[in-house]
């Protein structure tokens, strides 16, 4: 799974603390020495992940054009909101970029995947296109 990353990432932090912030970065820069990544560029929210994306460092991340996936800590720190998670994992995939979510070793864009075919298990979703 984590073999699908680029070669180098971005990695994205989001804490309302320094403590929390120093913590998810740590862990994630052992990961990317573990895994042989190298980390582009670190963005860091010192906020609430309630605030829109687009006021956010998240946001300015989104909209540069890069190659690079990112890596964030997990999928709380990039929105508690499931609108806002499926307009953000739009916006990856228009821009073929994944979003690795460390503490659930999981890509953004594969957990929608495995809610979309768990939905299409109930008789209202069987016959209906989910756009997640």
């Amino acid at each position: 799974m984590k073999s699908k990353l680029s070669k180098k990432v971005n990695m994205y932090l989001r804490g309302s603390t320094d403590e929390a912030l120093e913590i998810q970065g740590y862990q994630i820069e052992e990961f990317c020495k573990e895994n042989n990544l190298i980390i582009n560029k670190v963005y860091i929210d010192k906020c609430s992940s309630n605030e829109k994306t687009s006021k956010r460092v998240l946001g300015k991340l989104l909209a540069e054009p890069s190659k690079y996936d990112i890596i964030a800590f997990n999928i709380e720190k990039i929105s508690r909101d499931v609108k806002e998670l499926i307009k953000i994992n739009k916006i990856c995939k228009a821009q073929k970029k994944e979003i690795y979510l460390f503490e659930h070793e999981a890509f953004l864009s594969e957990t929608f995947e495995k809610v979309r075919n768990i939905l299409k298990e109930f008789d209202e979703f069987k016959d209906k296109e989910l756009d997640l």
